[in-house]
């Protein structure tokens, strides 16, 4: 195997194909092909590098690079041999920083790539004119391109608009979205610091999203550690294993901590972490709002509405901690009351799980633990949870349903509700 995942949880991606060195005191006109002879620049590197072999760019640590935007068209061999942008030198020294000048670091748009890997690199917004830091966009191009094994592991990213983008279509200039879905994508052990969202993705279908840090992540209702979009842009149901994450807010009213739209009984939330956020978790899609790109509109990739993508909606919310909820802020920086730890929206199917939960500390204006609303949930099961002052004298009650709606179905079994006097919750919907 190419692929050796060490005990200690990082990959050695062991590829066949060339190497290549880049070093800030390198020269372009050097082989490049050893770390006594390194290239200077990453572009250089990039240029050198031929598509469909598992080639290497390495940069050297401890040293920082500046990269303009970078569009990125090549692949690795197979999914043992991938092309990887990756570290040298001592492992005591801090990761290569690559400050990014354009608007965005490295760009893959409209075109198939498989088998890449993103490893130990730190990159950085510098100026104002640098909003992502990855960016992964497909406009209109139907099931033409492919998106297939992509890996980013143990990256930094900061100060970014968005970390990473994973998007179909353009909901600024109403470019149609596009049903290419990006496949066996792994996203693990990155940190993102003081972007306004950490990863933002439309086009994530299956994948690994485990161990990742938001960092004071988002600054108002719009913004949030992660956010991946509406269930109404996948023909087909996704399988997105998103687990032991952790967002920390800080105070300034961000968004959510976790925002899971595009759920399905073959994803589940597990074991995830949320504070100071507006709402902690979020899983479900539905919501209302006309045109090309609204909740709810006619933007679809084939798979119907938000409240209606095709498929029946399931989640598994699984061992999840959520603290320290706080009101949210408008872009215009006015109060909003939240302060929810979990908001279930449009579950559908039979299955849905909500079990081994804990949520604490809700200080905000609902001060909720669990929230259903946007439209009717059926089927869920509620069990051993343990929410701890939230809902509790002055808030709203532990389970609410806003927006009208129904529930159907839900089964609610052995939980620990209690609010700061020890005085257990009324459940009402």
């Amino acid at each position: 195997m190419a692929i050796v995942n060490n005990v200690d949880g990082f990959t050695d991606y062991n590829s066949t194909g060339t190497v290549y060195y880049v070093s800030s005191s390198g020269s372009n006109s050097n082989a490049g092909t050893s770390e006594a002879a390194p290239f200077a620049t990453i572009a250089h590197a990039y240029a050198q590098v031929t598509g469909g072999t598992g080639a290497k760019i390495l940069l050297r640590r401890g040293e920082q690079f500046s990269l303009a935007r970078l569009a990125w068209t090549k692949s690795g061999a197979s999914s043992t041999d991938f092309l990887v942008l990756g570290a040298y030198g001592p492992l005591t020294d801090a990761q290569p920083l690559v400050n990014c000048t354009g608007a965005q670091g490295i760009e893959v748009q409209n075109t198939t790539v498989k088998y890449v890997a993103f490893q130990s690199i730190h990159f950085a917004a510098a100026g104002t004119g640098a909003q992502v830091g990855l960016s992964f966009l497909f406009q209109g191009q139907g099931t033409s391109k492919e998106l297939d094994y992509i890996d980013v592991e143990d990256c930094f990213f900061s100060n970014f608009y968005r970390g990473h983008r994973w998007q179909t279509g353009d909901p600024v200039n109403f470019v149609p979205q596009s049903p290419t879905p990006a496949t066996n994508i792994r996203i693990v052990r990155c940190q993102f610091n003081f972007c306004a969202i950490g990863i933002y993705s439309s086009m994530i279908h299956t994948g690994e999203i485990r161990d990742n840090i938001y960092g004071a992540c988002g600054t108002n209702s719009l913004e949030h550690g992660c956010y991946f979009d509406d269930a109404r842009y996948f023909v087909t149901k996704p399988a997105i294993q998103y687990r032991g994450n952790i967002a920390m807010g800080d105070d300034i009213g961000g968004g959510e901590g976790h925002k899971v739209r595009c759920v399905s009984e073959l994803g589940e939330m597990k074991g995830n972490f949320s504070a100071r956020y507006g709402i902690g978790l979020t899983a479900g899609s539905g919501g209302g709002g006309t045109g090309p790109n609204a909740d709810g509109g006619n933007g679809s990739n084939g798979g119907g509405t938000d409240m209606n993508p095709g498929y029946q909606l399931r989640a598994n919310v699984l061992s999840n901690v959520v603290t320290e909820g706080r009101n949210m802020k408008d872009g215009n920086g006015v109060l909003l009351p939240r302060g929810q730890g979990m908001w279930l929206i449009w579950l559908s199917g039979a299955g849905s799980t909500v079990r081994y939960n804990c949520i604490t500390d809700m200080q905000g204006g609902y001060r909720a633990g669990i929230v259903f609303s946007n439209g009717p949930s059926n089927a869920v099961t509620i069990d051993q949870n343990t929410c701890y002052n939230a809902g509790s004298s002055g808030g709203s009650a532990l389970y609410s349903l806003q927006n009208g709606g129904t529930l159907t179905g839900i089964i609610v079994t052995s939980n620990r509700f209690r609010d700061t006097a020890n005085t257990p919750l009324i459940i009402q919907d």
